[in-house]
């Protein structure tokens, strides 16, 4: 009886120990508004990856940087299900050959009395899934010094806080991919590694004390 109790002790040990390890490893939870680990929620426009981080030449993890083009939540277009020209254009010039959108990425009222709305949006409510910024924002072109400059940019230096592209209108955006993408996750990792650790040891005590039983 002792042996079979042993026995019973040691097989729960054993399963409870990988059922932690396997649910501590695959468990992510999301933010309300997102359906993955990429882009942005449409409810409140944070992060879907869980980043508060905010990068070089941005100001929240919302929209792009200044500086580099890229997304300010620390990973790539590709992550966010985005582009860097408006899907169905080249360049920051004329519509989009799919969607017939700006492709200088303006929202708001268009010359054509039609209401264009920020990548990602498709009303002027919530929060665009692509870059996190207000769907409600009216982006439009402005002539600085005679330069036209689209949406998101001050000058004709560096890129569109809007929607990455190079603020020098129809110039190719050459901006380098970012390396490993922050999943705000690193914070964590320790106490992952502890959880981890933890379920191993009761994995290990199982399968010895299945040996000594076994051996007795």
């Amino acid at each position: 009886m002792k042996k079979i109790t042993s026995f019973v002790l040691g097989m729960a040990l054993v399963i409870s120990g990988i059922s932690f390890a396997t649910s501590q490893a695959s468990a992510q939870t999301l933010p309300t508004g997102c359906t993955s680990g990429g882009g942005y929620s449409i409810t409140s426009g944070v992060s879907c990856n869980g980043t508060t981080s905010v990068q070089t030449g941005c100001s929240t993890t919302a929209g792009y940087s200044a500086t580099s083009g890229q997304p300010c939540n620390g990973t790539s277009f590709a992550a966010n299900n985005a582009t860097v020209y408006p899907v169905g254009c080249t360049s920051s010039a004329g519509y989009s050959t799919v969607s017939n959108i700006p492709c200088d990425a303006a929202s708001g009222l268009g010359p054509n009395g039609v209401t264009y709305y920020l990548a990602g949006c498709s009303s002027t409510t919530g929060f665009s899934a692509t870059s996190g910024l207000p769907c409600g924002m009216v982006a439009t072109t402005m002539t600085v010094n005679g330069s036209v400059l689209i949406p998101g940019c001050t000058s004709t230096a560096g890129f569109s806080t809007v929607s990455g592209q190079l603020c020098l209108l129809g110039a190719p955006n050459t901006s380098t991919p970012p390396g490993l993408p922050n999943t705000g996750k690193g914070a964590s990792a320790p106490l992952n590694v502890l959880l981890l650790l933890a379920a191993l040891g009761f994995v290990t005590y199982g399968v010895v004390k299945l040996s000594q039983d076994a051996n007795a």
